[in-house]
């Protein structure tokens, strides 16, 4: 695993004060925005307007103003809450700060202990370093417990706020029914019907409030997950936001993780929530769905990337990635064969070389370039449709958030991810990330061949690239043991424009001319053959952008084990 480099007081922290302090001050605006819609109101009803349709709209305007004032208080109390906790992690900033610099000179003193060849403590000082790393986790637990508690009280607060927040509801328009003048009737019905109107186009429908209500007095997660799928598919985009925004958090989340198959656990339950996720992530709003995406059981629309809390190492550095989950490039553009380059497939640190290289491959050929971008659909909301494939070539659809887990710095974990390049390589891998405990299911495409069957990112650290051919085609490769590879296999392959992989397993100690050393047990795209040359040189591409190799055919069939040749 990556590490972050030396400890700072973020990385002790975590948690930024910043963001809290940018919370409270939009709780604040609210706040103050309410109290302005306030006094406007109040002006209204004290227009000396006489006969049933002033009624009827006073009516109105003072049951706005009760739901106004309702909502100030609420953002009033948030803000109380967060400026509280946004001061608390504030204070702790020089403690982190100490903690840190404590860490470091722990880890310098190790270092100079060590000696050049790290390995010459004796009895004694083992025992010293056992002793700070101690006093450090010390220092790091105490920080970190102060932290939580920050949080803990914040979340508990703010809980509150929200299942007060549950209950308020602008009013429907002003009644008319009571008023007898046909003239002063149609006046507040008009009026009446531009604010339902309006109220319909958030979201606010009576529908939409009638699915609010049955979910939040619902007897069972059962039952309101039951409910949620209705809605899913009965409501709009904009009813399904409003009802999202309307039920209770810890409620929402439980009827999202329950087993509702009868008997649970085959891959039905994994395509079941699949199809289930994809019909709310493809109507609902962005942010609603980003807010969603980290309340969810299993983090689906963010598969687990390892971790995010920096943890301390067995030799006193900062172990963990630190993620965070940023916007894709060029979020919200579609995919088209032309922007897709197969040299935007560069391999960071998780291991799936296997997908990386079958990607390459894949948009090496005009055609491969075309089906990769035909399975990828933007959506009207801003996400993303990636198709997979099971090994009988159904069709897997999966709808993806158009984000992925970068680290603090701002460098890339997953992938290619470096601000610059085109976004479908993430998509591809996010979408494999969060179906692979589903597609893992299946038998594997090569008897013999295990399949990582975890969820999110993990489940394609290691693999085998026909798995990955049959995924994202629909169609099962052709595996060539590179030992019996001719050199006309070799040149029909090219004359078709076959995409193919090279795989190394187990240990293959090999230099190319060239002094690039094989990578052992990793997976390389067959960039191209030259048959200028004499013997004839094979060029593999590495997915990792770099180190790539140019092996004599003889090499090839020597040093690497197959190849995996798509149809």
């Amino acid at each position: 695993m990556t590490t972050p480099g030396p400890w700072t007081w973020d990385l002790v922290l975590i948690s930024d004060p910043a963001g809290g302090e940018q919370a409270a001050n939009g709780f604040g605006a609210i706040a103050a925005s309410a109290d302005g819609i306030t006094n406007v109101i109040e002006q209204l009803e004290r227009v000396p307007w006489e006969g049933p349709a002033a009624e009827a709209y006073r009516a109105y305007l003072s049951e706005l103003r009760g739901t106004v004032l309702k909502t100030m208080a609420i953002a009033e109390d948030s803000h109380h809450a967060t400026t509280g906790a946004a001061g608390t992690l504030e204070a702790l900033r020089n403690p982190a700060t100490e903690t840190a610099d404590e860490l470091n000179r722990f880890q310098a003193a190790v270092d100079k202990m060590n000696g050049p060849n790290n390995d010459d403590l004796d009895f004694f000082e083992v025992t010293q370093v056992a002793m700070m790393r101690g006093q450090a986790m010390g220092a790091l637990g105490r920080v970190r417990g102060q932290r939580e508690e920050a949080l803990k009280l914040l979340t508990d607060l703010l809980k509150a706020q929200e299942e007060t927040l549950l209950g308020v509801r602008p009013p429907r328009g002003p009644d008319a029914s009571k008023i007898a003048d046909p003239t002063q009737r149609a006046a507040v019905e008009a009026l009446s019907g531009e604010v339902n109107e309006t109220l319909n186009k958030t979201g606010d429908s009576e529908r939409a409030r009638e699915f609010a209500d049955k979910f939040n007095n619902a007897d069972s997660d059962l039952a309101r997950r039951l409910l949620l799928l209705q809605a899913a598919d009965d409501l709009t985009a904009a009813e399904l936001d409003y009802l999202l925004d309307h039920l209770d958090t810890d409620d929402l989340h439980n009827a999202m993780a329950v087993d509702w198959m009868p008997f649970g656990g085959g891959p039905e339950d994994t395509a079941a929530q699949r199809e289930f996720y994809n019909k709310l992530a493809g109507k609902v709003d962005l942010d609603t769905l980003n807010g969603l995406a980290d309340q969810l059981p299993e983090d689906y629309w963010h598969p687990d990337p390892y971790g995010d809390i920096p943890q301390l190492g067995d030799d006193l550095r900062p172990d963990g990635t630190n993620l965070s989950w940023q916007p894709l490039p060029d979020a919200g553009k579609p995919v088209t064969a032309d922007t897709i380059d197969p040299n935007d497939v560069q391999q960071r640190g998780l291991g799936d070389c296997h997908l990386q290289a079958t990607l390459y491959s894949l948009a090496s050929t005009p055609e491969g370039r075309q089906q990769l971008a035909d399975n990828i659909q933007l959506n009207p909301n801003g996400t993303y449709t990636v198709t997979l494939y099971r090994n009988d070539g159904t069709p897997v659809p999966v709808v993806v958030t158009p984000d992925t887990p970068v680290q603090r710095n701002g460098s890339g974990w997953q992938s290619t991810y470096d601000g610059n390049q085109a976004n479908w390589v993430q998509l591809y891998e996010k979408a494999l990330a969060q179906t692979n405990a589903e597609l893992s299911q299946q038998p594997s495409i090569e008897s013999g061949h295990g399949q990582n069957e975890n969820r999110g990112y993990p489940g394609l650290n290691g693999g085998f690239p026909e798995e990955d051919m049959a995924r994202l085609t629909g169609e099962r490769p052709e595996k060539v043991d590179s030992p019996n590879v001719t050199d006309d296999q070799l040149r029909q392959l090219e004359r078709d424009g076959k995409p193919v992989t090279v795989t190394i397993l187990g240990e293959q100690p090999y230099k190319d001319p060239n002094g690039t050393n094989l990578v052992n047990n990793h997976v390389y795209s067959l960039d191209r053959v030259d048959w200028s040359t004499n013997p004839p040189t094979a060029h593999l591409r590495n997915p990792w952008g770099s180190e790539h190799i140019a092996m004599p055919l003889n090499d090839l069939r020597e040093h690497t084990t197959y190849m995996t040749v798509g149809k």
